[in-house]
């Protein structure tokens, strides 16, 4: 049974990545088109820049009655062959001053550097979901917790990566191996003691992620375990330490369109050390508002939501949404969200325990 499970997996990632990618990416002229729309909108709303259908896959058209000069050629190339679905931009323009730009239409190409095998790629193939809660991620806390008829407040302090080590790139199609690794803190600001650790989980994976236009899917096999803190222990001296250690190989594929994404997808309990072994499922969306205002940084708006359950946790249906404005600046953006949870707790130390928390975090990406 474990091993169809895990063919199953496999088959999910692999057949996604081939079958779902040409269809659903770049080869649909009026994705391409629309795609190109939202980066012109974001990137250079002040150049009133329109993307035109696109006549050939991967050929992004762009044309304004704005006069573009040779700088602004060459950043808006850069930006729309940043990622796979365009590998060649085609720009027409209308110049009053001949010599303000030099040939009213240009067409560019990804530079030969960025492309083939890569060490440490620039950009993830794979984004990561923003409402899950375990994601390895810079981020903090408050939340009101109910649990096991106790109410808190807990503070959660969490610290994380991912980033892809080495990667694959032919200008139409990603492949990246990577690493993931963070661990996931909780405190009790009830206490006297406070901060009084109640649990600490650490998450360990190396990701295999593809992506083609607007299809994206990763392979992981991660490893989690969760420890009880010490100053719980000390004002719980009956406690029993649950021994979680656990490793799981999942597949998740997504679908991503200028503002919004659906993704979902599988797994299964390789090895539990309590012999809890089991599929796992999870499924969510993100819709996001890039530019509410821009001036010297971004604000935007994200609302997302992620679903999951375990067989180990009798198929409990956990959910997690995430409401609130983002600042970014570049690659660096900081969400400030509301937060909900109900579920099973995925505090590892307490996974037996239906848990429900609102409240308040920031993450920071960069």
């Amino acid at each position: 049974m474990k091993f169809k499970i895990v063919i199953f997996v496999l088959t999910l990632f692999f057949g996604g990545a081939v079958q779902a990618a040409p269809m659903l990416s770049d080869e649909r002229p009026e994705y391409l088109q629309g795609y190109v729309q939202a980066l012109l909108d974001a990137r250079f709303a002040q150049l009133a820049l329109e993307s035109l259908p696109a006549k050939e896959a991967g050929v992004a058209y762009v044309t304004t009655t704005t006069c573009l000069n040779a700088a602004e050629e060459q950043e808006i190339s850069a930006v729309l062959t940043a990622t796979p679905p365009v590998h060649r931009v085609v720009l027409d323009h209308q110049c009053r001053d001949a010599a303000y730009a030099p040939a009213p239409t240009v067409a560019a190409t990804r530079e030969d550097a960025t492309l083939g095998w890569l060490l440490f790629p620039d950009s993830s193939a794979f984004q990561p979901p923003a409402a899950d809660p375990r994601q390895p991620q810079l981020s903090m806390g408050l939340y009101r917790y109910s649990t096991g008829g106790d109410s808190f407040v807990a503070a959660h302090v969490n610290a994380g990566t991912e980033f892809p080590i080495v990667g694959h790139d032919d200008g139409r199609r990603q492949w990246q191996l990577g690493f993931q690794g963070g661990f996931f803190s909780v405190f009790d600001r009830s206490t006297r003691d406070f901060p009084a650790l109640r649990n600490t989980d650490f998450l360990v994976a190396f990701p295999i992620a593809y992506r083609n236009g607007g299809f994206s899917s990763r392979l992981r096999l991660v490893h989690e375990s969760g420890h009880l803190g010490d100053e719980f222990i000390d004002d719980n001296p009956g406690v029993r330490r649950v021994n979680v250690s656990r490793e799981t190989l999942d597949a998740i594929l997504s679908l991503d369109w200028p503002g919004w994404r659906i993704y979902g997808g599988a797994g299964y309990v390789v090895r539990h050390k309590q012999g809890e072994e089991g599929a796992v499922v999870q499924t969510g969306f993100e819709v996001r508002v890039r530019e509410l205002y821009s001036g010297h940084s971004k604000i935007g708006l994200l609302i997302a939501g992620d679903l999951g359950a375990r067989d180990e946790e009798g198929w409990t249906l956990n959910h997690s949404l995430h409401i609130g404005p983002t600042i970014s600046r570049g690659d660096t953006e900081i969400r400030t969200v509301l937060q909900y949870y109900n579920g099973r707790s995925p505090n590892g130390q307490f996974a037996i325990r239906d848990l429900s928390y609102w409240g308040i975090g920031t993450t920071l990406e960069f």
